[in-house]
């Protein structure tokens, strides 16, 4: 997946990581930020894996088509029903196996859907049972963002002045690299049961502040002592 570190001669990032040392607490980690990337770029697994397998001929790739249930035949994985672009409907054969990775809320929600699930829930919504496993779909949680914005005295933020460099842009487009081929976070951890992310970008527009934090205007007013700084 071509992981790369935030380069710890960055000054926010050292500080970050010695945090930890000077908080003593064992409750804390913190480390610096890793991200995945090749020459300046996002590197996704459709770069590290896909892109080198598409030409396999055991290998079917279908673009715009919804996954609509598993079918079972037997108690046992006989296929999936999809619906294409165009809304038509089919079916795929399976001999072995199905792989659901269709992320935290689909995946389960497939399973519910095609029958695998709380029996009684199930029921309620005329879903015939395949299998009762009362854990699927349980246990999601909202995992909330609190965006607090500090005023450093020291210039080590990653601006827009700083980005627009000669020699920043030039090594972003001759080499790959330099801030302009980061994601601009420098620190990941945790404290307790919550993640911590330090994210070394500098902006004095409340506007674009606001964007990123998915903040409604009434948020930053005065009467809610709610300070943004750079």
């Amino acid at each position: 997946m071509n992981v790369i570190s935030m380069p710890e001669e960055e000054y926010l990032t050292k500080a970050f990581v010695l945090a930890e040392e000077s908080l003593k607490l064992d409750n804390v980690s913190l480390r610096k930020a890793t991200y995945t990337a090749k020459r300046g770029a996002r590197w996704s697994t459709h770069h590290a894996y896909l892109r080198k397998a598409w030409n396999r001929k055991n290998l079917h790739i279908l673009m715009n088509t919804l996954v609509a249930k598993i079918l079972f035949k037997h108690n046992k994985v006989d296929g999936i029903k999809v619906i294409h672009k165009n809304g038509s409907v089919g079916n795929i054969g399976v001999r072995k196996e199905v792989i659901l990775c269709a992320g935290a809320i689909n995946t389960p929600q497939l399973l519910l859907i095609s029958g695998i699930g709380s029996a009684s829930a199930l029921k309620k919504h005329e879903i015939p049972v395949v299998q009762d496993l009362p854990e699927v779909g349980q246990n999601l949680f909202d995992h909330l963002n609190v965006p607090i914005y500090v005023n450093l005295r020291e210039r080590v933020s990653i601006t827009l002045v700083k980005l627009q460099t000669l020699p920043e842009v030039f090594n972003y487009f001759a080499f790959g690299t330099g801030w302009l081929a980061t994601n601009g976070v420098m620190g990941l951890g945790r404290a307790n049961n919550s993640g911590l992310l330090l994210f070394g970008v500098a902006s004095a527009e409340e506007k674009l502040l606001k964007a990123i934090s998915n903040f409604e205007t009434e948020v930053n007013e005065p009467s809610n002592c709610y300070i943004f700084g750079l």
